[in-house]
């Protein structure tokens, strides 16, 4: 009976030590662990603010700057738009100098019939002066 007695104690024993270890890493875990986890879950929580907080930020920039964009599109549509009607105005330009150039060649080309009727007129005063009678000559 003296070994189930001192195997009770020992067992006792045991029970008390496992109960002190597991009051050691209750105490642990609500000493040092336990405040651990709430600081980085305040830190976790903090960070999310300022996530949410850049995000805010972020997207007031990126609205003002598409605000920006769209009123730079609309004045470059304004300005293509004006290229347009110069270029409307230079088609119609090169459409009357076209019109011109299609003028004179007609001039020239009535020049040069005017031209071949004084050369057809000079060799039929040639040929008339040629028939007439010559007075200067003594009989």
């Amino acid at each position: 009976m003296e070994a189930l007695k001192e195997y009770a104690g020992v067992v006792t024993a045991l029970v008390t030590v496992m109960a002190a270890l597991g009051a050691l890493g209750l105490w642990a875990i609500n000493a040092q662990v336990t405040p651990e986890i709430n600081r980085l879950e305040g830190r976790i929580d903090g960070n999310q603010l300022l996530l949410r907080q850049i995000d805010r930020k972020i997207d007031a920039n990126f609205e003002g700057l598409n605000a920006r964009f769209e009123g730079i599109d609309a004045k470059f549509a304004v300005i293509d738009g004006k290229f347009e009607a110069i270029d409307a105005k230079f088609e119609a330009i090169d459409e009357r100098f076209e019109a011109i150039d299609r003028r004179f060649e007609a001039i020239d080309a009535r020049f040069e019939r005017i031209d071949g009727e004084l050369k057809i007129i000079r060799n039929d005063i040639k040929t008339i002066l040629l028939r007439l009678p010559n007075k200067t000559a003594a009989p």
